[in-house]
């Protein structure tokens, strides 16, 4: 199959009667599952010897065989890193795509790409890693120390945080497009780590070690235990021990109560316990010279970077061969660097993905340190967190069942031995949690219940209930908005400790020294974030534990009565001027300043109502002759939805349910493939809400991980609904026709009988005006229709006249208008016809059609004739010609047999050439009334409007050819 897809490619495409420029660049691009690769070699070679370059991209797991992967080699053009792409599913698509697309839009010999590769090249300074420095792109850290700079390089942002005084530097984070430099007091170990796709963090390596060089007076880590278990004491505190070396010794960074070794006056770090028997005790911190690891190696940070096996590693950053899912900008903590091993994923031991396509993956073969791991604090007898630290002695499941022995392997086989997890305490049948799962677990001596979690309680809490897991379920906070897994940053905020969200709420309405826009709750830390900033006029960051929720009032972008409670971002006046920022003195010196009137929001240089006026925003210009001016910004009250499916273009981006929209040309969080580039006719701007599939009413993906997308509420407007006739699809019709063309009555659309149909009722179509049982057109369908009272006829259409009809002047058409030459010139939702010999507004792909006048046609074989509109926001449209009531031309049927490609077959074959039973067109997309000269009878096959090489038939899943045979010339209309 694949080799006749080829061969068709070659004979059919790339040919200026396709609508190919003369100049433009031959690329193919075949997606497979793998199947059907005989004979393609051949095929493959004369596309590539007529210059066709191909990129192939295998799906599936029969890609991933060595016979399967060296076919889809001779398919693909030269340089397979290139043109080859092998993916596990479909959703891998994504990544691949990226590639593709950079590849199918290079062009060496353009000389503004040259310029701009130069110029890439030599910028190498907001790029390159800097001495000292590790860097990690998409992330930044947070801490309540900091401080934000506006620079113009990577290096002046390293200078600031090398210079800061009131704090120690452990990182910054720089942000290229904004000239932003965030320097922090915190880096990746110390502080939450969120993600920010424009930024690239920066952190001091000298901050990050887990390990010791020489005393270890350099050591800035972590590790707050000592060798014999004790905790540290604060080095701030003077309980239980008066401390000698305090927070004053800055250059030692003794911060909270890590194990530091001040002027490196012992061995190795140490510190105050909180033991009052023990004043201070060494801590066990490994050499950086050991290239092993403790435990399971999720704390592995060498460069072994070759598997058990002896298979190079692929680079965590690459997708080729194999694609996945961790990302370094994903997975900061994770430390995945270059190629080297690693464990992200809690495994019995580090691993990589493999550069050879035929191993997806390996362990890597790292030895274990003869040091001691690094030391816990365990839990005998309660647990915090997730109870990784758990040692007691439970060993029976919340059930009652009795544990299975770790060492045991009866009678569940399993992979968590003693040996494979030797810092998890796996001793006995003891619960425990050696896989970072929620809680404690084991697998049980019961052959029908393979593992269960412990009921083992909480230290902060006596009673035998396991605390409930953290969701995102809490109730929305009336008058904001949420965004799971985001946050806000900006230099005026606040930091808390509360115990709900409503506090949290509380704190950011309660702010006195700046105006609070928004707030992050972090429900596991009980961390609450206020800032000063939002989603509109902010840096927004990714944490996966933490919950956005932002003012709705101040996320408005229009205005409701005079506009004082507008918060949006237009800068702009009535007149196109630029608007001023309210705390400058030049041009004007304004009356309105930010520190008179801190409760109107005088940000930047947006549009505010400072004083009530009653024509709505405004602000002062830039323009020296003018010293202020309105502002345009639209009522809130004219956000509105027409009647119809696929027409609002309005500015709403928050739910029904409180979700902010994800912008249309991101596929973050969510990917998809409603992007502006490939429906530019669908107008999705920004992140409003848009129906550009035809779906009940508009909708969005949201920038929430956990919900995919969300219907807007959006009321409709008041406007003049059609009472007798239709334009275009009828959506607007509000007659009360109640029978279908055949005469049948309609059903009510409330009732769900005889016809049950719960996807399109009047609840779910509000605006659709789904009234007793009226013809109406809910859905987007060709024109307004009812299910049916007849238990035998579902649904059908119904016979409205069309407003367009008169303009029509009496022309008609037979069949689909393949043969119409008449002289409409305008389509049925109204718009002007373009000529088609005219390349404005838009470049035709069909000339010749009576070039000098823009009648529409039918050129392609298509549903109705249709021609390309004068309107730049849309490229084409059917036109609103009605079917001529004589009949039309006559064929001469084929009974038995074809020519050519079948189209005038009108035999009774109804099997396809598999053997498949063909399904009735009425039950298709290809309907009799759509198609009504195709012969579509029952459930022959037939070859509709000849868009095949042989006469077909929809079965079950999918379309299959059928098994007509080729007419000799004495067969034509015989009957045997």
């Amino acid at each position: 199959m694949i080799g006749r897809a080829l061969n068709h490619v070659l004979k059919h495409n790339f040919k200026p009667s396709t609508g190919m420029r003369p100049d433009a660049k031959k690329k193919l691009i075949l997606a497979t599952g793998g199947n059907s690769l005989g004979d393609v070699e051949t095929h493959a070679q004369n596309l590539k010897d007529s210059g066709i370059e191909i990129y192939v991209i295998g799906v599936g797991r029969h890609v991933h065989t060595q016979y399967t992967i060296n076919q889809l080699r001779t398919i693909a053009s030269e340089d397979t890193e290139n043109h080859l792409y092998l993916l596990s599913t479909d959703q891998s698509f994504h990544n691949a795509a990226i590639n593709i697309s950079r590849n199918l839009c290079q062009d060496d010999t353009n000389p503004e790409k040259q310029e701009l590769q130069a110029d890439q090249t030599n910028s190498t300074d907001n790029i390159a890693p800097l001495k000292g420095y590790s860097k990690t792109e998409g992330t930044m850290v947070l801490s309540e120390n900091r401080n934000q700079y506006a620079v113009k390089s990577v290096t002046e942002c390293a200078a600031k945080c090398d210079s800061e005084t009131s704090f120690t530097c452990k990182s910054f984070a720089y942000l290229e497009q904004n000239q932003e430099c965030w320097t922090w007091a915190s880096n990746s170990k110390t502080g939450p780590v969120v993600q920010n796709w424009n930024s690239v963090l920066y952190e001091k390596n000298k901050y990050l070690l887990e390990c010791v060089n020489e005393k270890g007076a350099d050591y800035r880590g972590t590790v707050n235990w000592t060798k014999s278990g004790k905790l540290c004491q604060r080095w701030d505190a003077m309980f239980p021990h008066k401390a000698m070396f305090t927070q004053e010794h800055r250059l030692a960074d003794l911060e909270s109560n890590f194990c530091r070794n001040p002027l490196g006056i012992l061995r190795s770090p140490w510190c105050y316990t909180t033991d009052p028997e023990t004043v201070w005790e060494l801590c066990d911190i490994p050499s950086c010279t050991e290239e092993c690891m403790h435990c399971r190696g999720e704390d592995y940070k060498g460069k072994i970077s070759v598997t058990e096996n002896g298979f190079t590693c692929q680079r965590w950053d690459s997708q080729i061969p194999h694609n996945h899912g961790f990302f370094p900008t994903v997975f900061p903590e994770k430390f995945l660097e270059e190629n080297y091993c690693r464990n992200p994923n809690a495994d019995s031991r580090p691993w990589c993905y493999t550069s050879s396509p035929s191993r997806r993956w390996d362990y890597c073969s790292i030895p274990r340190c003869t040091s001691e791991p690094p030391s816990i604090m365990p839990e005998l007898s309660c647990i915090t967190g997730n109870g990784e630290s758990y040692r007691g002695t439970i060993a029976v499941t919340t059930s009652g069942k009795k544990c299975q022995r770790w060492a045991s392997q009866t009678p569940h086989r399993h992979d968590y031995t003693p040996e494979s997890y030797p810092c998890s305490h796996l001793v006995h049948n003891f619960c425990r949690n050696p896989g970072k799962d929620q809680r404690p677990w084991c697998y049980t001596t019961d052959p029908e219940t393979r593992w269960e979690y412990c009921n083992v309680s909480r230290c902060a809490d006596t009673s035998n209930s396991p605390e409930p897991e953290a969701t995102f379920d809490d109730a929305k906070v009336k008058g904001y908005s949420k965004t799971e897994g985001a946050m806000v940053v900006s230099v005026k905020g606040g930091k808390y400790s509360v115990k709900s969200v409503t506090e949290c709420a509380a704190k950011c309405n309660n702010e006195t020294s700046f105006l609070c826009k928004s707030f992050a709750y972090v429900e596991k830390d009980h961390e609450c974030w206020t800032t000063a900033s939002n989603s509109k006029t902010g840096t927004v960051v990714h944490r996966a534990s933490s919950i956005l929720y932002e003012r709705i009032d101040f996320l408005l972008e229009c205005v409701e009565d005079n506009g004082t409670d507008y918060r949006g971002k237009q800068a702009k006046t009535k007149s196109g001027k630029l608007c001023q920022r309210w705390d400058a003195d030049t041009p004007h010196n304004p009356m309105f300043k930010p520190e008179n009137y801190p409760l109107a929001d005088l940000d930047s240089n947006f549009c505010r109502n400072p004083n009530s006026k009653s024509q709505g925003p405004w602000c002062y210009t830039t323009d020296p002759d003018t010293v202020w001016e309105y502002c345009n910004i639209p009522s809130c009250a004219e956000d509105c939805m027409q009647p119809g499916v696929d027409v609002y273009k309005g500015k709403t981006f928050i739910t029904e349910n409180g979700f902010i929209c994800q912008r249309w040309d991101s596929l973050e969080p969510h990917s998809h493939g409603y992007t502006p580039k490939v429906f530019p006719n669908k107008f999705l701007e920004e992140n409003y809400c848009r129906n550009p599939n035809g779906d009940s009413r508009p909708w969005c993906y949201t920038t929430s991980p956990s919900k995919r997308w969300d219907y807007c509420s959006i009321p409709p407007c008041n406007s003049n609904p059609e009472q007798v006739c239709i334009t275009g699809r009828g959506e607007a019709y509000r007659g009360i026709v109640g029978v279908t063309a055949s005469g049948k009555p309609c059903q009510k659309w409330a009732a769900q009988t005889p016809h049950y149909h719960p996807d399109i009722v009047p609840q779910r179509f509000p605006n659709a005006d789904l009234d007793k049982n009226y013809c109406r057109n809910p859905d987007g369908r060709q024109k307004p229709w009812c299910f049916t009272t007849d238990n035998k006829t579902r649904w059908e259409y119904c016979s409205l006249p069309n407003c367009n009809d008169i303009l029509a002047s009496g022309e008609c058409m037979h069949c689909n208008g393949e043969d119409y030459r008449g002289n409409v010139s305008w389509t049925r939702m109204g718009f002007t016809c373009q000529r088609w010999d005219s390349q404005t507004p838009h470049k035709p792909n069909y000339g010749g059609q009576t070039v000098d006048e823009n009648y529409c046609r039918n050129p392609r074989n298509d549903l109705l004739p249709w021609c390309y509109t004068t309107d730049p926001a849309k490229r084409w449209d059917y036109c609103a010609i009605p079917r001529c009531s004589s009949a039309p031309p006559a064929i001469i049927p084929e009974l038995n047999c074809m020519t050519g490609y079948g189209k005038n077959y009108r035999g009774t074959i109804s099997v396809t050439e598999n053997g498949n039973k063909c399904k009735r067109w009425s039950e298709t997309s290809y309907t009799p009334e759509l198609y009504p000269c195709s012969g579509l009878d029952n459930n022959y096959c037939r070859n509709v409007l000849e868009n095949n090489n042989q006469p077909w038939c929809y079965t079950h899943n999918k379309w299959e050819n059928c098994n007509v045979p080729q007419c000799s010339v004495y067969s034509i209309g015989a009957d045997d």
